[in-house]
């Protein structure tokens, strides 16, 4: 039992990529590396720079967002991702990403299931009304 590492599929506005992700329950944002939103993605300016304390004690700071649609064994999902310059995985999928789309780790198995996917998101009854 282990860190859970998967290969998983991101897309943006820019093309697709496969990358290595650290889902990571810790974590409570999910965030990717710089060099790779480049490729894939539009990065998106924060109103003002958030910093985290890492695991170690150690801060991080951010000043960039981009979004982006998730591949995780055939489901996909969308999120907004932070971007670091500094970040020892590719990407690291974060506790509010899985809360939000019930991903589940199992820890034996090495195992990731997703509750929810993009193409079975639902609208608010009545949105049509808000004209």
């Amino acid at each position: 039992m282990g860190l859970i590492i998967k290969k998983i599929e991101i897309s943006g506005d820019k093309g697709r990529e496969t990358v290595s992700a650290l889902f990571d329950t810790g974590s409570s944002a999910s965030l990717i590396r710089k060099d790779i939103v480049n490729r894939v993605s539009t990065a998106l300016k924060l109103p003002r720079s958030i910093e985290f304390e890492l695991g170690d004690g150690g801060k991080m700071e951010t000043s960039e967002v981009c979004v982006l649609i998730i591949g995780i064994n055939g489901r996909e999902i969308i999120d907004n991702v932070l971007i670091s310059e500094r970040l020892s995985e590719e990407m690291i999928i974060g506790a509010k990403t899985m809360q939000e789309w019930k991903i589940r780790l199992d820890p034996e198995t090495e195992e990731i299931t997703v509750g929810k996917d993009i193409k079975k998101m639902k609208l608010v009854k009545g949105l049509s009304s808000l004209k």
